[in-house]
């Protein structure tokens, strides 16, 4: 005998019948077998809409955190352009603040070869011969954001005039600038012409 009474072949019977059953009939004759099957299919239903709730919100986290970071990381492009643009600035008039201003922007191993450029060849050159440049970046580009450091290429315009130079000098130069976290700012780690 099966279980739940009736005979065995009674019962091959009524499965025979719900795998031929197709469509919403199928559907209906699975529903109505009995109460502990109807449960259990609710359950199945219920729980794979609960999983793809649950998905549909993971997925939306995760693109909220891309995009937050996406912003943030070209917010750090944005001020590896303007830092860099100080740094390569200076005016002989007013030159030891234009420097500091310059070395401000930078940090780490980066700050102290600056610093020693500053006083071995720019700040001489600067004061002989009345020099005045003027950097901006043209454009910029992301090369690779991890936490806590940012690359970026930056193709960089200076205007460079002088005493006995009244048009300016015009350069164009490609730079790889490394900014990295310091604190609660982005401070320049590195910069090499390429």
């Amino acid at each position: 005998r099966a279980r739940g009474g009736g005979s065995v072949t009674d019962h091959l019977r009524r499965v025979r019948g719900l795998v031929r059953a197709s469509g919403d009939a199928g559907w209906a004759a699975a529903m109505r077998a009995s109460p502990s099957r109807r449960l259990l299919v609710t359950g199945v239903v219920a729980g794979l809409i609960v999983a793809g709730l649950v998905a549909a919100g993971g997925l939306a986290w995760w693109r909220h955190a891309q995009q937050r970071d996406e912003a943030h990381t070209w917010d750090v492009v944005a001020q590896a352009k303007d830092r860099t643009e100080q740094l390569l600035s200076y005016d002989s008039d007013h030159l030891d603040a234009d420097l500091a201003r310059g070395r401000a922007q930078a940090t780490g191993n980066y700050a102290a070869r600056y610093q020693r450029t500053v006083d071995d060849v720019i700040a001489p050159a600067a004061r002989a011969g009345r020099i005045i440049t003027l950097a901006r970046v043209a454009r910029a580009a992301l090369v690779r954001a991890e936490p806590g450091r940012v690359e970026t290429l930056l193709f960089v315009n200076q205007a460079v005039t002088g005493e006995g130079r009244p048009e300016p000098r015009r350069l164009t130069s490609e730079v790889l600038v490394t900014m990295s976290q310091v604190g609660d700012q982005w401070l320049i780690s590195d910069l090499r012409p390429v």
